[in-house]
């Protein structure tokens, strides 16, 4: 499935930049006509290998993207950026715009690209004789050969039992006696105390402000504490991806499902199987069996809007994989016309909104397919959990 198809799926609302599709859709450079007054040489082998090196068309080199105020503040400073990052955030929610979809949807597609340069490179080499992979190999430098090398958890663990023998010795030792004693530690242990209640009284300041980026970042924080269980999906999938976060994830589910929602509208099952588990398409099938059933079809083959994910909770299933539940909101025009007349409207008509609430459930994918999807991710459960049809 191309790129174009994804983009179909999201629907004509939805843009990328001109370089991100410059980059994509390139069908090579113009091919240069020799000129009348070149004087022609003999057919030899060496004439006619370069001849063909220059009818080959070449594909224009990709525009650099620069990077944005926020790439460039969170490289300077990464506390900075993550503050800057949540101001956004809290920006974006009051004041929704395209935004964040277009970010998302650039980011998939980045992985997309890089899955489908996987492949390719894959099959190059699998196509290399005996003699290329040799000269592949002897064309490295010896430096190379070496710079790379697998570490495990065990040098952490041993340079923490290291300096806690170390802390132990100073404890007992008669210099930490005396520092302990000295009254430059007894200043400091003051100011260390003075600031743990700063801090609580900091906290307490918190818990009663009225502020929206206050209130917004307490009640994601009061999500995660209170769910242990959800704390612990965080952390098992930060092992995977260090970068992980969970406002970022909110705004990559509401993508991955309105992309799985619209392929539901178009009776799109090839896709669906791609990103969804038996018991999520198993949902799906059953909605388009009743729709055949009837003999009916959406009039409307995308979702007429759709509210940003939120994360309700999270665990470790039993395959050690995290999994994450979103509440998402939604509105879709309730109009159903016949499969063959598509100008008669079965049920409903086109100034009737169907707003529903879904119970979205999702894993890391065991095998996914990046080059169509673009995320990792996989939906193994959609619940509707509200539903209310405007009579209007």
């Amino acid at each position: 499935v191309s790129t174009q198809s994804l983009l179909r799926i999201f629907g004509s609302g939805l843009r990328i930049s001109n370089g991100v599709r410059r980059g994509l859709f390139s069908t090579g450079g113009n091919q240069q006509k020799p000129s009348q007054t070149e004087t022609t040489t003999p057919p030899t082998e060496e004439n006619a290998a370069k001849e063909e090196q220059k009818a080959a068309p070449t594909e224009p080199p990709k525009e650099e993207e620069k990077p944005s105020v926020q790439d460039r503040i969170r490289e300077a400073s990464p506390t900075v950026g993550k503050v800057v990052d949540f101001a956004v955030y809290c920006w974006e929610e009051t004041f929704p715009s395209m935004a964040s979809k277009k970010k998302v949807m650039k980011k998939f597609v980045k992985a997309m690209e890089e899955a489908k340069e996987r492949r390719e490179t894959e099959e190059k080499l699998r196509n290399l004789s005996e003699e290329e992979l040799q000269k592949m190999q002897e064309a490295i430098p010896e430096w190379k050969k070496g710079a790379l090398q697998a570490t495990d958890e065990k040098p952490k663990t041993e340079r923490r039992r290291i300096s806690e023998r170390i802390r132990e010795r100073f404890n007992r030792s008669a210099l930490a006696q005396q520092l302990y004693a000295s009254e430059e530690y007894k200043q400091f242990e003051a100011t260390r105390r003075e600031w743990g209640e700063a801090k609580e009284d900091m906290k307490e300041t918190i818990n009663q402000s009225e502020n929206t980026a206050v209130v917004a970042s307490r009640i994601v924080v009061d999500k995660v504490v209170r769910n242990s269980s959800t704390a612990t999906a965080i952390l098992a999938m930060r092992k995977v991806d260090p970068d992980f976060d969970v406002i970022a994830m909110e705004e990559e589910v509401t993508a991955i499902f309105e992309m799985v929602y619209n392929c539901f509208l178009q009776n799109d099952v090839e896709s669906l199987s791609k990103v969804c588990s038996s018991d999520a398409l198993g949902y799906f099938k059953a909605l388009l069996r009743v729709r055949q059933e009837k003999k009916m079809e959406p009039k409307h083959k995308y979702l007429w809007n759709i509210e940003r994910a939120e994360i309700v909770g999270g665990h470790v299933n039993e395959f050690q994989l995290p999994e994450f539940t979103f509440k998402i909101d939604t509105q879709e025009i309730h109009c159903y016309v016949d499969q063959i007349d598509h100008k008669k409207i079965v049920e409903g008509d086109d100034g009737r909104i169907t707003m529903c609430q879904y119970s979205v459930r999702l894993q890391l994918h065991q095998s996914p397919d990046l080059e169509f999807a673009g995320h990792p991710w996989e939906v193994i459960e959609v619940r509707q959990i509200g539903n209310l049809i405007a009579l209007i």
